[in-house]
């Protein structure tokens, strides 16, 4: 009686192996068959597609216009305390006669590609244009003084990951860093003018994007970045 136990659950072991595997490979089959015509075989780039997690109809390369708004630039990062004394101020009697207008900028504006090698990963880069300027004004008569303009050239290599990726909603975060490019130009009282050059490293973190549309869509983030802290736009998927 003992060694039939020991048959009858040496039997039952098999036959249990036996199931689960036939059962992973009729799984795998139903995918497989769900992706492709009945009577076609599955080609090299369909299987790399269902081990990946892509599938036919994903789109996998995207491009977008961005607008941004309170971008970080060279530091908020560009400060007026010191570079731009020596531009705007020639003495201290002038200078107390004079005041600072706001900073206007017109926001930053960026053209982006990124391409999915995974449902849930794109890579790609954005580059970014922005400009910043400002103007000194008379405190007795209103005049126009000395100004300044910031030109912004920015390129952010970032990575984008999507948690939820329908296809009319996808929510995502990103992370990237790059270099930024600042030409500034001056007028000091005297009318002279100044030309200012740097180099900086850029950031970019979106906290929360979400885009809504199929090929052509919409989108918002918000985040921390030198493309803009609140963005918006339009992008293509292709």
């Amino acid at each position: 009686m003992p060694n039939l136990n020991i048959d009858i659950n040496r039997i039952t072991q098999h036959i249990m192996k036996k199931l689960i595997l036939t059962t992973l490979f009729a799984a795998f089959g139903i995918i497989c068959y769900g992706q492709t015509p009945p009577d076609a075989t599955l080609p090299d780039k369909a299987l790399h597609n269902a081990l990946s997690g892509t599938k036919s109809g994903f789109e996998r390369h995207d491009l977008r216009l961005t607008v941004g708004a309170f971008a970080i630039l060279n530091g908020d990062y560009y400060y007026l305390g010191s570079r731009h004394d020596d531009v705007y101020y020639e003495g201290l009697s002038i200078r107390d006669n004079y005041r600072l207008g706001n900073q206007v900028t017109a926001g930053a504006y960026s053209l982006s590609y990124h391409y999915s090698p995974l449902r849930w990963l794109a890579v790609g880069a954005y580059l970014t244009f922005a400009n910043v300027h400002q103007r000194s004004f008379n405190r007795l008569t209103g005049e126009a003084g000395p100004q300044y303009a910031d030109n912004h050239l920015i390129f952010t290599p970032t990575l984008r990951f999507q948690y939820l990726n329908r296809p009319m909603v996808r929510i995502y975060s990103q992370i990237g860093a790059g270099i930024g490019r600042m030409r500034s130009k001056s007028t000091s009282f005297s009318g002279d003018q100044y030309t200012y050059q740097e180099r900086y490293v850029t950031i970019h973190t979106t906290i929360l994007g979400i885009s809504v549309g199929r090929k052509l869509y919409g989108f918002a983030e918000f985040g921390a970045s030198s493309i803009g802290c609140m963005n918006a736009g339009i992008g293509y998927r292709f």
